[in-house]
C-alpha cells in the first residue's frame, strides 16, 4: 500500500523538473528529410546535426515526416519571396526552406537561438521564421 502511495509524488517531481523552463525544450532526436543524400546537402545537415546536439545520422528519403525529429524540407513559394518557417514543439520540429540559402539562414537561426546547458541542446518552443508574423494570438 505504501509504495503504490509514492508513484504519483515521484511522477508530479518528475514532471516539476522536466518543466521547469517551459520556453525551452532538451532536443534529443535526429533529422529527416524527403531529400536526396546529395553532396550540397551532406555539409548542411551534419552542420544542423552539429547545432541540434544529436549523434543520430539524417535519414534521407523519407517518404512522410516520421515524427519525434527534425523535419526538414524545401517548398517553391509562389508568388511569395524566399525564406524559412521552423517549428518546434515537444517532440519534434519542422524546419521548411524555400532554398539551400535559406537553409543555411535556417540553421544559422537554430544556432543563435539554441541555449546550451552542458551537453544538452534547448531550443525555444515556437516558431522563429524569416517572414513577417501576421499575427500572434494565444491558444482558445
Amino acid at each position: 500500500m505504501h509504495r503504490n502511495c509514492l508513484a504519483p509524488v515521484l511522477v508530479l517531481l518528475l514532471s516539476a523538473s522536466c518543466l521547469a523552463d517551459e520556453s525551452l525544450y532538451r532536443w534529443s532526436y535526429g533529422i529527416a528529410t524527403d531529400q536526396k543524400q546529395e553532396p550540397n546537402l551532406e555539409g548542411r545537415f551534419v552542420r544542423l546535426q552539429k547545432a541540434l546536439g544529436t549523434p543520430l545520422a539524417t535519414q534521407y528519403e523519407c517518404k512522410s515526416n516520421p515524427v519525434c525529429c527534425m523535419w526538414v524540407t524545401f517548398w517553391k513559394p509562389n508568388p511569395s519571396g524566399a525564406g524559412y518557417l521552423i517549428l518546434v514543439q515537444p517532440g519534434g520540429a519542422i524546419l521548411m526552406a524555400s532554398d539551400l540559402k535559406q537553409f543555411d539562414r535556417a540553421i544559422e537561426r537554430i544556432e543563435a537561438e539554441a541555449v546550451r546547458k552542458g551537453n544538452e541542446v534547448h531550443l525555444p518552443v515556437g516558431v522563429m521564421t524569416s517572414y513577417p508574423v501576421a499575427a500572434l494570438s494565444p491558444a482558445k
